[in-house]
């Protein structure tokens, strides 16, 4: 990929002077010395044969036929006015847990606001429940957005009010999980609780999704969650302004994008979880020739880092892994929380329902245009 000269490089690092340990156990969503140690062999036979996370894409016409060249569910770049509080998971390795939290918040007040035809406001959701509860992951040692999407549909999570987050795992879990913790007496029952209905996989798989499919399920449901292989340069990215342009670090540090005659489609080291809010393009300055596009990434590092806790980020060429794995998780209508809210408790005012800021055919992006959310049927949503 050319560097353009909007394109930029990091200032010097916020972390300066925090123990290197306690940096890499930030960024850190998946058990990396039980990744290191499986792949080890596969590394070690097929060091000189490993090549770039470069996926080619045969989606392109779809994408300028279907969708537009920019849309959001909202975020800083195509809103002056927006603010929200962004999350640090501190030095808790808990992305996985905010990240997918805040993709299943965002389409619960999507998907009310369209069945009551009023803008909802959802309370904020417990990622310290993730943390202390979760039967299938590791606390702050690192998890999964899928398995977080076992838990929710499963057990539900309660509001953040009723358990806030600690950055920590040794929190204790008031729960009812079953046998996997026996609890005596739950603190909540199931009206106190939010669930996921369906979650997988874009495309049903590992290694499955797409730009054009990624693109298609965040723009008909709401917003989707990514693994991505974050480096220290990304840490770094504190207090960026709004015209920092779009993030361009092509490094293939502890990477194994895809080992040729291994017999399998390929695996790619991911060590960190975001939301994608949206997509857009930028054009060069100064130049002709094709735009850069890119994803709408939330991170999980505080407003301070990125511009206010955004970024741009190279889309179409799944740069550290951003295209390789993305997950979504659909809100459940019909138990606990939701139902609750069928009274319209905590429905804030304002007419009209839900939708996204789009570009191009949809007038210019941050022009508040209101598209009306169309729910796609799983069932034609390729997913297994």
């Amino acid at each position: 990929m050319e560097r353009s000269e909007k394109r930029w490089e990091s200032p010097p690092s916020s972390f300066t002077g925090r123990a290197e340990s306690a940096v890499v156990h930030r960024m850190v969503f998946t058990a990396k010395e039980a990744t290191q140690f499986c792949c080890l062999s596969i590394h070690q036979r097929a060091r000189e044969r490993i090549y770039g996370c470069r996926k080619e894409e045969s989606g392109e016409a779809k994408i300028r036929l279907t969708l537009p060249k920019a849309f959001t569910w909202g975020d800083p770049f195509s809103n002056d006015h927006f603010e929200e509080d962004v999350e640090d998971q501190m030095s808790c390795g808990s992305c996985y847990s905010i990240a997918t939290l805040y993709s299943l918040h965002k389409r619960f007040e999507i998907w009310l606001s369209k069945k009551y035809g009023k803008k909802i406001t959802m309370p904020r959701l417990s990622f310290q429940s993730i943390l202390s509860c979760s039967p299938y992951n590791q606390g702050c040692d690192g998890g999964f957005p899928f398995l977080v999407g076992k838990q929710l549909y499963e057990f539900g999570v309660p509001t953040e009010e009723a358990m806030r987050y600690g950055s920590s795992d040794s929190i204790k879990c008031e729960m009812d999980m079953g046998f996997y913790n026996n609890v005596r007496f739950a603190k909540y029952k199931e009206e106190d609780l939010f669930f996921a209905g369906e979650y997988n996989y874009i495309n049903g798989c590992y290694e499955c999704s797409n730009e054009f499919d990624m693109m298609n399920e965040l723009y008909s449901n709401g917003p989707i969650v990514v693994a991505i292989n974050a480096t220290a340069k990304l840490l770094s990215l504190y207090n960026l302004g709004k015209q920092s342009g779009v993030y361009d670090s092509a490094t293939h540090e502890q990477q194994i994008c895809d080992v040729p005659n291994e017999g399998f489609n390929g695996w790619q080291q991911t060590n960190h979880a975001v939301t994608i809010v949206g997509w857009g393009e930028e054009h060069e300055e100064g130049k002709g020739g094709s735009p850069v596009k890119y994803w709408v990434v939330r991170n999980t590092w505080g407003k301070a880092w990125g511009y206010k806790g955004y970024i741009k980020f190279p889309r179409g060429v799944n740069l550290a892994g951003i295209e390789t794995q993305a997950v979504f998780l659909d809100p459940d209508l019909s138990r606990g929380g939701a139902v609750k809210m069928s009274g319209h408790e905590g429905a804030a005012a304002g007419g009209g329902a839900a939708g996204g800021v789009v570009g191009e055919d949809g007038g210019e992006r941050g022009s508040a245009m209101i598209r009306p959310v169309t729910h796609t049927p799983r069932a034609q949503r390729g997913n297994a």
